[in-house]
């Protein structure tokens, strides 16, 4: 048996080899995420939907979009990429991503209630709405045990028909013309995407085996 390295013990080979699957998992991650949703307005509620961007080579079918109820954490609707339908394209940060809109009537309305989108069953993001910006926990299905990250602004009963919550870079807005399929204008960056590993943390990786 040829012997480890003296700076490759096994012990650092397993913090290494956790650090780089931890980094796969979280480029895994930013492959999909939700970009646009609308679910309240004025009247009877019209045109709900909800639009992620996919990144170009993602099987479709494998990406799930899941709607949950805030008041008990269970979810009550989703959908497959692959039944949606397929909007404009886009690059960010050097990659390409297709973007889906899934028009679903019946989005709750919120206090709060979220969604969440997975690849295979990996979660990516899980979002809330509503609530006075507060956040939940899932209890069921592939968001289980997750908590929400609140959007922090909300549609109302009084929200202009055509309106939506869309995101733009490091933040999400109420706009006054909603766009599922469509690019978003302000929306120039991957909001999900994991930054190179520094050079300051390969090295604290080389000094675990000193």
């Amino acid at each position: 048996m040829v012997p480890y390295p003296s700076f490759m013990k096994p012990k650092t080979l397993s913090l290494i080899s956790a650090s780089v699957l931890a980094l796969a998992a979280n480029a895994a991650a930013s492959t999909v995420f939700i970009s646009e949703f609308h679910y309240d307005n004025a009247g009877s509620d019209v045109g709900e939907f909800v639009e992620i961007y996919v990144q170009n080579g993602t099987t479709l079918a494998d990406v799930t979009v899941t709607l949950y109820n805030g008041s008990n954490g269970t979810n009550y609707n989703s959908e497959t990429a692959d039944q949606m339908t397929s909007g404009g394209t886009v690059t960010l940060g050097g990659v390409d991503f297709s973007i889906y809109a899934w028009t679903v009537a019946g989005i709750q309305n919120g206090s709060p209630d979220g969604i969440a989108i997975d690849v295979a069953g990996d979660v990516c993001e899980f979002i809330s709405y509503e609530g006075g910006g507060g956040d939940f926990a899932a209890t069921n299905g592939p968001a289980s045990g997750l908590t929400s990250t609140n959007v922090g602004v909300s549609e109302t009963s009084s929200t202009t028909i055509g309106s939506s919550i869309e995101r733009i870079d490091n933040a999400w807005v109420v706009v006054a013309d909603d766009s599922p399929g469509v690019a978003n204008a302000g929306l120039t960056t991957n909001p999900l995407a994991v930054p190179e590993p520094s050079t300051a943390f390969l090295g604290g990786l080389a000094l675990l085996g000193l």
